[in-house]
C-alpha cells in the first residue's frame, strides 16, 4: 500500500461504534443540576428575617423611649415632692 491509499483509507467514512453519540454528548453538555430547596428559600427567609430583625427593633426603640419619657416624670414628680415637702417643713417650724 502506497501512501495515497493508506491515507484514502484513513479517511474514508466510517460507521461510529455503538453508543459513540452517547458518550460524547455526555462528556459536552454539562448535566443539568437543580437547585438544592434550602437555595430556593434562602433569600425569601433571609428578607423576611432581616424585616423581622428591624420591626422588631423598632418597637424595642419605642418602648425603651417611653421607659425614659416615664423616668423623666417620675423624677420630675419627686423634684416637686421634694420641693413642697421643704416648703411645708419650714412652715411648720415658723409655727
Amino acid at each position: 500500500m502506497n501512501f495515497e491509499e493508506e491515507l484514502r483509507y484513513a479517511l474514508q467514512r466510517k460507521e461510529p461504534a455503538t453508543g459513540f453519540r452517547e458518550r460524547v454528548l455526555r462528556q459536552v453538555e454539562p448535566p443539568i443540576r437543580t437547585r438544592p430547596l434550602w437555595a430556593k428559600w434562602a433569600p425569601p427567609v433571609a428578607v423576611a428575617a432581616s424585616l423581622f430583625a428591624g420591626v422588631l427593633g423598632v418597637v424595642r426603640y419605642e418602648e425603651y423611649r417611653k421607659a425614659e419619657r416615664a423616668k423623666e416624670q417620675l423624677m420630675t414628680a419627686f423634684r416637686i415632692y421634694t420641693k413642697t415637702l421643704g416648703t411645708v417643713e419650714r412652715k411648720l417650724r415658723k409655727e
